[in-house]
């Protein structure tokens, strides 16, 4: 698997906004976090809030989404040998999962 650049998991959300943690120490006896860092889904004015919380609950899953993606590509499941009629299915979901790796490792801008 590649490394990974961006923070890892798990991320959390409340509303509209996703964050992810991490370690701040300890005081009086009690473990301490900070935001690593977070992300506010901001609605415009014709987006409902529940259309932003939506939103916020695929920005909260795309570390795991991509994990999942990177794990069956690296169990080889993510290639075919040629395009037939009978696989054209197949072959675009192939197509589409490896485009969705790459935007989400930055590999391509699309």
């Amino acid at each position: 698997m590649s490394e990974t650049k961006h923070t890892p998991g798990p991320y959390l959300r409340t509303g509209t906004t996703v964050y992810a943690l991490q370690h701040a120490g300890w005081r009086k006896g009690e473990e301490q976090f900070c935001n690593r860092i977070y992300a506010n889904v901001q609605r415009g004015p014709d987006c409902s809030t529940e259309e932003a919380e939506a939103v916020a609950c695929l920005f909260q899953a795309a570390p795991d989404l991509l994990e999942a993606l990177q794990w069956v590509k690296d169990q080889g499941w993510l290639k075919y040998a040629q395009r037939l009629k009978q696989n054209v299915h197949f072959c675009d979901a192939v197509d589409r999962a490896l485009a969705a790796i790459d935007k989400a490792t930055g590999a391509t801008n699309d």
